[in-house]
């Protein structure tokens, strides 16, 4: 951990400068948040061999769930919504899209146990299940209803937040990565694909498409038109979805889809940005909410939400990767590492965690969904998916430095803000900085998984005990932590090959 100005200074200068300190540490106190940033990065990955395997076999038990191709939430009990609750052992199409991309990402790294035939498996299964959705629902249902029964593969029909828009780009998504992992099932997984992307794509000028409906939000509590969760993954759906079409010989949906995607949604980064009266410090930082925030958003205090890191990672298309398109902010940019700033100060407020873990010298930070958050504790908690999305971020980071993006002074002075440095700081925006800041992150994380948890993840990390609650082995908490991992391994190959390119 950094110490401060104020508590470094020697007895004498204290004396000699005691007005000048007066001034100064309460504008440093300003500055200062819980992220304890190791100087380089950990010699060990933050999670072993062993830890990896144990995560891989409880992420690969939640899918194809009794032979469906369904994929549980979790099969754990869920004591946040009350007592001998297991509320979420049903397949929700968001949570199952993201994690069945996470296991196909992780089957082509070399070393990881995934059997290729059982993959296949798994995959065939999972096509089954959204087929049968198709033919046994139809309708809107098919796209909207968001938590489906396992064992009937009916919506569920209690009360929950309901239609919610980010599904359908989510499942295009992890449909069009099937069919490139199965080039044999090419043409009749993209059947499939479509339509979902048809179904985002539909509308005209007066009623507007899908992707303006008022929806839910990602923790299925508010309803708004504009989060920037939803609209980011469904523009990149779209947006692959033009590229998939072509691929396909497919001209004119190649042009409906991009259309969509640049008409209706245009660029979401640039109507989520909040300028805070704090702005000398902060600048500006992206909030899930539309700016200004709306009344829903605004009774939950919305304006900064763990969503926006999951954009983060989650919201690149192929056409941002490979730079043909402007609208992502990159991970290494200004305003990311403004927007880390800024939720750094909230979650370390928040979460009396964080703080004894700063006081203790352990390394990173927890984050959460939102300020105002009351779901588990009565206060809200850290997540487990979350923190480790953090991680992904610099990882990625560290990825695109790699590749030979150099940080400009504005940019690596925000960082050092971010991470609590003064402007002459350590931190140097080298691919190196960046792993040590994942490595941070998840090292905090690794901390709260006791040896009696033998590694099941679960969703939340108690504010206050620090022990993991609520929804044991949650599918989507192994898809983040494993996924950082994985970007923490291709980093670690980018600096590799840097290496040797310069040592040649």
């Amino acid at each position: 951990p950094k110490y401060s100005l104020c508590e470094s200074m020697t007895a004498s200068w204290k004396s000699m400068l005691s007005l000048l300190l007066v001034a100064l540490c309460p504008v440093e106190a300003w500055f200062r948040d819980c992220f304890v940033l190791l100087e380089e990065p950990l010699q060990s990955p933050p999670f072993n061999d062993a830890d990896i395997g144990k995560m891989l076999q409880y992420f690969r038990a939640n899918f194809n769930i009794n032979g469906t191709g369904a994929i549980t939430a979790s099969p754990g009990p869920t004591p946040a919504l009350g007592p001998n609750q297991w509320g979420y052992a049903y397949h929700w199409m968001r949570d199952g899209a993201l994690s069945i991309k996470a296991l196909q990402r992780l089957a082509r790294q070399d070393g990881l146990m995934i059997d290729k035939k059982d993959l296949d498996t798994v995959l065939e299964a999972y096509l089954a299940w959204i087929r049968r959705t198709h033919d046994k629902i139809g309708g809107d249902a098919a796209f909207s209803e968001p938590k489906w029964v396992i064992n009937s593969g009916l919506p569920y029909t209690g009360q929950w937040c309901h239609p919610q828009t980010d599904g359908p780009a989510l499942r295009a998504s992890s449909l069009m990565m099937t069919a490139e992992t199965m080039p044999e099932r090419k043409r009749d997984i993209w059947e499939l694909a479509k339509l979902d992307l048809n179904w985002l794509a539909t509308g005209d000028d007066e009623k507007g498409t899908n992707v303006e409906r008022l929806g839910c939000d990602l923790w299925e509590e508010t309803r708004d038109s504009n989060f920037l969760w939803n609209r980011v993954v469904m523009r990149t759906a779209l947006l692959d979805g033009s590229d998939f079409a072509l691929q396909m010989g497919e001209q004119d949906l190649a042009l409906t889809y991009r259309q969509a995607a640049e008409t209706y949604i245009g660029n979401p980064w640039e109507t989520h940005v909040e300028h805070s009266f704090w702005s000398s410090f902060a600048a500006e930082c992206l909030t899930n909410a539309d700016s200004p925030v709306g009344s829903t958003c605004a009774a939950y205090d919305k304006a900064l939400d763990g969503a926006v890191i999951l954009s983060f990672i989650h919201g690149r298309s192929a056409r941002d990767l490979n730079g043909s398109m402007a609208a992502f902010p990159q991970p290494t940019s200004k305003l990311a590492a403004q927007t880390v700033k800024a939720y750094n100060k909230a979650f370390c407020d928040l979460y009396d965690v964080n703080k004894e873990d700063t006081k203790a010298g352990v390394p990173g930070v927890l984050y959460g969904r939102y300020r105002l958050d009351v779901y588990g504790s009565g206060r809200g908690n850290p997540w487990v998916l979350i923190t480790a999305s953090l991680a992904s971020l610099f990882y990625q980071a560290a990825q695109l430095v790699g590749e030979g993006k150099k940080l400009s002074s504005e940019e690596l002075q925000a960082w050092r803000s971010a991470f609590g440095e003064r402007p002459w700081g350590s931190f140097s925006g080298s691919v190196e900085s960046f792993i040590a800041a994942g490595d941070s992150v998840l090292f905090r994380l690794k901390h709260h998984i006791h040896q009696e948890d033998d590694m099941h993840l679960f969703e939340q990390i108690d504010r206050e005990s620090g022990r993991q609650y609520n929804a044991r082995d949650l599918t989507w908490s192994y898809a983040e932590v494993l996924s950082a991992l994985l970007e923490r391994s291709i980093a670690l190959e980018g600096l590799a090959k840097s290496a040797w390119t310069m040592a040649i």
